[in-house]
């Protein structure tokens, strides 16, 4: 593996949010100034043949108990399409939209529950639908919670609802990888969890549940704790997708340990190993926390990989009141814009952000979860329903640790690729 520089960047909230024609969009407070803007400042000395291409994604989509009896309508069935409601703007303004989808759809008749083993109502993928993600990361800790023929249902519940999905498959024959077409240019995707460990008769783990060796081709996974043989697949996956045309490629990728606000060891080493194959995008997740970003250069080859450690959880239970831990309580919306001009290779152009933020509260008994972009609440409270000084505080504190978390520098020799692919908006914080 070669020699790396890793590069930490001051890492920005540019947002371009597309108005939908729904009543909820119509009332958020972004200008049409905001909408026109992004990207303004970004291409100088571009033709008429330049191609952007943006890509984003979000972490953890989780659904505890609280959230499943939140959800629950009073005719019996489920309806999540309110949790995401504040967001449809943000994932509209995107080509792909990626979210993490950490539970399985192992049907009704398994009886619905929460952790430690995960399987929500199908109206969940309904609801991420209508959100406006078009692409479902499958490959996570929590995958096989309801063993191989749920990981397997979650994957037609998925198809039914128009989801493409990446890190599992139906069958050995099909790809372990989906390369997207947009505007001409081929984008390849794929997904990765980490595995436990191996049990005494030698089968992979995921979450402590052993996968059947009919199940284990199906998932995409690497062992942490023995990762050469893995990382070796990984890029060798890496070459496939580039010789199946792939011209730019983006891995999601479940690691690190939770609630640790650095990346680990084993997440350096991984992302290292990725970018040495040539990976253009990484987006982390799993430590349900926000993590840095990060560029990787590779010494060799000047190959340059983006890394989101990890994205933090994008809606779930987990907040002061049930983890005493506020970091729970912070996401974080990422993504990419890419540029091909004329007949170049599509490169790395920008990359934007926005913090946010599950807002839960109570109204006639009942909780409502509903995910705020957490910048833009703490300036519009009243438009997302954020009532009282005590939810603005709450809001604005998560928007401030993201926020500064992301624009930590790790690394004094940074400064260069800060000014390459950012534009900074620090300083709107009040500190």
């Amino acid at each position: 593996m070669h020699h790396l520089r890793s590069f930490s960047i001051v890492f920005v909230g540019l947002i371009l949010l597309v108005i939908s024609q729904t009543s909820i969009q119509q009332d958020l407070p972004i200008s049409r100034e905001q909408v026109n803007s992004f990207g303004s400042d970004t291409l100088t000395n571009t033709s008429s043949d330049t191609i952007r291409i943006r890509i984003s994604s979000v972490g953890d989509i989780m659904a505890h108990q609280t959230q499943l009896t939140a959800q629950k309508q009073e005719d019996g069935t489920y309806n999540f399409e309110n949790n995401f409601q504040y967001m449809q703007a943000l994932f509209g303004s995107v080509d792909i939209m990626i979210g993490n989808l950490e539970t399985t759809f192992a049907g009704e008749e398994k009886g619905y529950s929460a952790y430690p083993q995960f399987n929500t109502p199908d109206a969940l993928a309904v609801a991420i639908k209508k959100s406006g993600i078009n692409l479902v990361a499958t490959a996570n800790n929590h995958t096989y919670d309801n063993g191989g023929k749920a990981m397997l249902r979650t994957l037609d519940v998925l198809n039914v609802n128009g989801l493409e999905s990446i890190g599992t498959q139906k069958s050995i024959e099909e790809k372990n990888y989906v390369i997207r077409e947009v505007q001409g240019v081929k984008i390849g995707f794929a997904s990765y969890t980490y595995e436990s460990g191996k049990n005494e008769e030698g089968l992979k783990t995921i979450n402590g549940l052993a996968v059947s060796k009919a199940y284990e081709p199906l998932l995409n996974s690497f062992d942490p704790y023995e990762p050469v043989a893995d990382l070796n697949k990984m890029q060798e996956v890496v070459r496939k997708m580039r010789t199946d045309s792939a011209e730019f490629v983006v891995f999601v990728v479940h690691w690190g340990k939770e609630y640790m606000q650095e990346p680990s060891k084993s997440q350096l080493e991984v992302a290292n190993a990725l970018n040495a194959a040539g990976v253009d995008v990484i987006f982390g997740s799993h430590p349900h926390v926000v993590q840095p970003i990060d560029f990787l250069v590779n010494d060799s080859t000047g190959h340059v990989t983006f890394v989101a450690y990890s994205m933090g959880n994008f809606i779930s239970n987990q907040r002061y009141e049930s983890v005493k831990n506020y970091n729970t309580e912070d996401g974080l919306f990422v993504g990419v814009e890419l540029i091909k001009l004329g007949n170049q290779s599509p490169q790395l152009h920008k990359v934007f952000y926005e913090p946010t933020w599950v807002n839960r509260y109570k109204k006639s008994e009942k909780y409502y979860f509903e995910v705020v972009p957490a910048r833009l609440a703490s300036k519009s409270l009243d438009a997302y329903n954020i009532f009282n000084a005590a939810t603005e505080s709450r809001v604005s504190a998560s928007n401030r640790r993201t926020i500064n978390l992301v624009e930590r520098p790790l690394s004094s020799d940074s400064e260069k690729y800060f000014a390459r692919y950012l534009i900074s908006h620090k300083s709107e914080l009040v500190e």
